[in-house]
């Protein structure tokens, strides 16, 4: 729901939590990866948006630094420019900066001014 800006499939999310709770409290090992799903609706997962081509070197660069670390629910979307009119809500407004291949790491509603280093990247998604 958060990468296509469906309301259908973050409320359908919610449902599932709400119905599993009890459960979830009474077996929280056998539901591991509901839990994961849970904690990205408490605290929010990180979104890194990558706009670039593939077939750059810049845009692998930043890439590799976004994958080079772990974060559970974090998720990494790329955007090429030249497909940016289909592009689902999350990457709306997302473009290269100054031609440079460009990445926001945004959780929420809120995202951190763009940055064109892969260094610059790894430092924002850096455990705090």
């Amino acid at each position: 729901g958060r990468i296509t800006g469906e309301r259908r499939w973050t409320e359908a999310a919610g449902e599932v939590l709400r119905t599993f709770g009890a459960l979830l409290a009474r077996q929280p090992f056998g539901m591991a990866h509901m839990l994961a799903v849970l904690d990205d609706e408490i605290r929010g997962p990180a979104e890194v948006v990558i706009a670039g081509a593939l077939d750059d070197p810049a845009t692998r660069a930043l890439l590799a630094a976004a994958h080079a670390t772990w974060e559970p629910g974090r998720e990494t979307l790329l955007l090429d420019p030249a497909h940016a009119e289909s592009a689902p809500e999350a990457l709306v407004g997302k473009s290269t900066v100054g031609g440079r291949p460009a990445a926001w790491v945004c959780r929420g509603l809120a995202c951190a001014a763009p940055v064109t280093n892969p260094g610059d990247l790894s430092a924002l998604l850096a455990p705090a």
